[in-house]
């Protein structure tokens, strides 16, 4: 129950209220304000700061946020290691992406990705034109590869 409740946080901490914690996990809001007692009462500490119009943590909620992120990583991969197998997630990915979409939305999801797989290489072809998949090495089998954005 400790690790829902620590997922229900995290939701908390990224909705800004437990209304809309709530809307998200199909919870009332009464149940998504007990869990969190539940949680605070475990830990001995506050773990947010509550005003009529919003939300923030205090500075073990920080701390608990923080924590709870890689106790979460982590019991998700044993989680998948488990149940399919898999030790590790390595290889080459090659994508292609407009250069705002890319730079906005895809780099910081690979930078997040590859900080957890870390034998994961990314390539990522990032140009605002039509591009030939294939003639840019993008397709398996190619030679070629494309011109590759830092990430």
């Amino acid at each position: 129950m400790l690790l829902v409740n620590l997922r229900l946080f995290l939701t908390i901490l990224e909705k800004g209220s437990l209304a809309a914690t709530g809307r998200e996990t199909g919870l009332t809001p009464a149940t998504v304000s007990e869990r969190l007692a539940a949680l605070e009462a475990h830990y001995g500490t506050r773990l947010l700061n509550r005003t009529t119009r919003a939300i923030s943590p205090t500075e073990e909620g920080r701390a608990l946020a923080e924590g709870a992120l890689r106790l979460l990583s982590e019991s998700d991969a044993l989680d998948t290691r488990i149940k399919y197998g898999i030790d590790r997630v390595a290889g080459p990915i090659r994508l292609s992406a407009t250069v705002d979409l890319g730079r906005t939305r895809i780099a910081p999801v690979l930078d997040a990705f590859q900080t957890a797989h870390p034998d994961v290489s990314f390539g990522l072809h990032l140009h605002d034109g039509c591009v030939d998949i294939t003639g840019q090495g993008l397709a398996p089998g190619c030679g070629r590869t494309g011109e590759q954005a830092p990430l």
